[in-house]
């Protein structure tokens, strides 16, 4: 491995104990990084840890200069009494604080990971990201809303004020591959400007029809209302920006569309256009 002496490897020569804390450092920082990658949470080392610990002391070999510019900006990895995931903790021409130990980019991967001391007196793992990516590194998952429960302790959301923080984003790779504007946003908030659900809105449907309660057409709506409802009370999903859920507030839009002028005799002929998939 780049750094480690020949002969403390091929021959068992003594390592100074130093050398040998610092490459556990390196090693921590990478894995670090590569958990979060993964999605598994990575936690602040405090100073003073446990032995077995990584601790904030190194030799001056490997540790960070102090000043050192950073590259990018320094974004945090985990929560900490200071400092919440995704908040900058180094910015643009700032400087890493004396004492990081720094990690070189994984194989394959550009970011870079350091874990720094923060004034708590704790260490945090921190990443490398252009100042474009700040912003979307501080807005967390774009797919989700945050988890909010109710006085009962139960996992919901009242309609009205989850609609009241969705979002279109623009989304990391570019947008849905679907053709036309979305239309979920909207069709959520012309339910709560007629103070409907998706649910309510699909009865209200029902009732103006003249379709039998087990109509293909009217399962198939209640449904996807069922699932739209529960996307955004429930599972509390930003669903503008996932493909799925337009999708499904597509095919809801469709059928109410196509029993418009003949409930009887439905018209789907621009159903592929409208779907946004394109003609099969």
């Amino acid at each position: 491995p780049e750094g480690v002496p020949a002969a403390a490897l091929y021959s068992f020569a003594p390592m100074a104990s130093g050398v040998l804390n610092n490459f556990c450092n390196q090693a921590e920082a990478v894995a670090q990084g590569e958990r979060v990658s993964r999605g598994f949470p990575a936690v602040p080392v405090p100073v003073g840890a446990a032995p077995g610990a990584i601790v904030p002391a190194a030799p001056p070999a490997v540790i960070a200069p102090a000043p050192a510019v950073a590259p990018d900006v320094w974004i945090a990895l985990a929560d900490e009494q200071t400092f919440q995931k995704g908040d900058l903790v180094v910015g643009a021409n700032g400087v890493v604080p004396a004492g990081s130990v720094m990690a070189a980019a994984p194989p394959g991967m550009n970011a870079k990971y350091a874990i720094i001391p923060v004034p708590s007196g704790h260490m945090i793992p921190v990443q490398s990201v252009s100042p474009r990516e700040e912003e979307s590194m501080q807005r967390g998952d774009i797919r989700v809303l945050p988890i909010f429960f109710d006085p009962q302790g139960e996992r919901r959301r009242d309609f009205n004020g989850a609609v009241a923080m969705l979002t279109e984003d623009k989304l990391p790779g570019g947008n849905i591959p679907l053709e036309g504007p979305k239309t979920l946003l909207s069709l959520a908030k012309s339910c709560r400007t007629k103070s409907h659900t998706f649910v309510s809105d699909f009865e209200r449907w029902e009732a103006s029809t003249d379709l039998h309660p087990r109509d293909r057409s009217v399962c198939e709506a209640e449904v996807l209302c069922q699932a739209l409802d529960s996307f955004l009370t429930i599972d509390q999903l930003d669903f503008p920006n996932l493909m799925g859920c337009e999708i499904l507030a597509r095919r809801y839009q469709i059928i109410k569309e196509a029993h418009q002028l003949a409930p009887q005799n439905p018209g789907y002929s621009a159903a592929d256009i409208f779907m946004g998939w394109g003609t099969r």
